[in-house]
């Protein structure tokens, strides 16, 4: 486990990540009971790029730190946008986290359409909804879609997030929101 911290104009965040798993540039997001099949045959083209977590999440349990390190370690997240997705909770977060990591055009997530991918379109910003996403049936389109982001050289979303939060903290300094000072 390594720290990494960044520092903004009056703030810092610290994040802890496993740099082992930063070796996969591609996390899998899905529900097993939708999209298992079609994620395993992306993963199957993809090899050792691909990070796809198949152990279970019981009831009860926090949301486990392999994923949360799997996918601040990835520069590209497949989601694999099903009616099951968009109901389970851990994968919302998994989309928030993309979300939050990834540049100011989404350019590191891919959609893969799947059963009532609507749903998960619905609460997506439109820079993302409005391109055009193979299905989860095409793992070939998408291989090649994911090679093509890979060739960016973007960022893992770790470096993309703290460096957004950081300049927010910075683009902050003056403007009326601080809080206020002690003392």
């Amino acid at each position: 486990m390594v720290k990494q911290t960044v520092y903004g104009a009056r703030s810092v965040l610290t994040v802890r990540l496993d740099w082992s798993l930063v070796g996969r540039p591609v996390f899998i997001s899905y529900s097993r009971d939708a999209s298992s099949t079609d994620a395993q045959a992306l993963v199957a083209r993809l090899g050792d790029l691909a990070f796809l977590d198949t152990g279970a999440i019981d009831d009860g349990d926090q949301f486990p730190q392999r994923l949360l390190d799997g996918i601040l370690g990835s520069s590209v997240v497949v989601i694999f946008a099903t009616k099951e997705y968009s109901d389970s909770r851990f994968c919302r977060l998994e989309l928030r986290l993309a979300l939050t990591g990834s540049d100011r055009q989404s350019s590191q997530v891919i959609l893969a359409r799947g059963d009532g991918w609507t749903r998960v379109r619905d609460i997506l910003p439109t820079i993302i909804t409005d391109r055009n996403w193979p299905t989860a049936k095409e793992p070939d389109r998408l291989e090649t879609l994911v090679r093509d982001t890979l060739s960016l050289g973007l960022l893992p979303l770790v470096a993309a997030a703290t460096s957004t939060i950081a300049a927010d903290a910075d683009n902050c300094e003056g403007s009326g929101d601080d809080p206020p000072q002690k003392g």
